[in-house]
């Protein structure tokens, strides 16, 4: 049985996580831990050696407290005994009012659902934009360059559900149908001028 704390040792996390994410190096590690302030690293350990972590990166929605759940993994010789899932049951006992992550693959939806896991942000044909590997820049982007100015500086995340989520998901559904090196080179311009925009107008205002 794994013991369950708190790791603080970079040393201790680099290892773990590049043995674990291959394609992951020194730099990427030392450079998330460094610039992702209010997280937490909770590991599972067998004999004083940290085999399995997750991180609580502290995050609020609509007024409510919960956590993102990052780089979930376990060294390849400790997996199958349920370690992850007790970090994750660990986690669900700490006090949020709720954990949400992004799987980084479609196989592991059925993984996290074990634990109570569901697709909030996304229903019916919206779930097929999990299926798309994002572009820089999609139709969304374009559409709601100005998110700031709609959902306003009081109850952002309020508005944002009620007047934009939707339709930014029938945009993502849109791109996803459509996604071709063509659409992202056409939308990056796009994208581009949206932005060139917005920064003549901010700057002539303040002339």
């Amino acid at each position: 049985m794994a013991d369950i704390a708190f790791i603080d040792d970079l040393k201790q996390i680099k290892s773990l996580w590049l043995n674990v994410f291959a394609g992951d190096d020194d730099k990427t590690v030392e450079f998330f831990y460094k610039n992702c302030l209010h997280k937490k690293c909770l590991g599972a350990f067998c004999d004083d050696k940290p085999v399995s972590m997750l991180f609580l990166v502290d995050c609020g929605y609509c007024g409510k407290k919960g956590a993102y759940v990052y780089a979930v993994c376990t060294l390849p010789e400790f997996r199958g005994r349920g370690i992850s899932g007790s970090l994750i049951e660990y986690s669900k006992s700490l006090g949020y009012d709720f954990l949400w992550l992004i799987p980084a693959s479609e196989s592991l939806f059925c993984f996290y659902s074990r634990f109570g896991f569901e697709t909030k942000l996304y229903s019916g044909e919206e779930e097929y934009i999990l299926k798309v590997r994002p572009g820089i820049t999609d139709f969304s982007s374009c559409t709601f360059i100005n998110l700031d100015e709609i959902v306003g500086s009081e109850n952002a995340d309020e508005m944002y559900e009620k007047y934009v989520l939707k339709n930014k998901n029938a945009l993502r559904v849109k791109y996803a149908a459509e996604v071709s090196f063509k659409t992202d080179v056409k939308i990056f311009f796009k994208t581009l001028f949206g932005v060139a925009q917005k920064f003549f107008f901010a700057v002539s205002g303040k002339n």
